[in-house]
């Protein structure tokens, strides 16, 4: 039998979700039953896009810090918290992406760095050479 999907869920279902968030903003030890339904999904979901167990476990923690921390401010829009998590997710995920492109370019930068100052000390040394 398969599970439900985390997308399409009955009324009953969100309802009872929104209920738990309900509570969990008083009281966030009623959170844990939504970060046991969503955790290996979300977990999953990431664990495939960046092909490392330890940046997809910070990433998933993350995701749940943030939707805990920020519970005050959840609107309900008539779909699964899954839906906020997931915005969670990509905005995490986007983040990563770009700190790991800025550590490459900053990796690349100083290798040029290095490659123009080597050759500059090069032709420095060949103009002081007497001939």
């Amino acid at each position: 039998m398969s599970s439900p999907s985390l997308y399409h869920q009955s009324d009953t279902r969100i309802q009872s979700e929104l209920r738990i968030i309900e509570k969990s903003k008083k009281n966030p030890n009623h959170f844990a039953p939504l970060y046991e339904q969503y955790h290996e999904n979300i977990f999953r979901y990431i664990v495939k896009r960046v092909d490392d167990v330890e940046a997809a476990y910070d990433i998933t923690s993350n995701v749940f810090v943030k939707a805990l921390t920020n519970l005050h401010k959840y609107e309900f829009r008539g779909v699964p918290f899954s839906s906020c998590c997931f915005v969670l997710l990509k905005v995490n995920y986007t983040n990563l992406l770009e700190i790991k492109k800025q550590e490459e370019q900053s990796v690349l930068t100083k290798l040029l760095l290095q490659i123009f100052l080597k050759n500059l000390r090069n032709h420095v040394m060949k103009k002081e050479k007497p001939i």
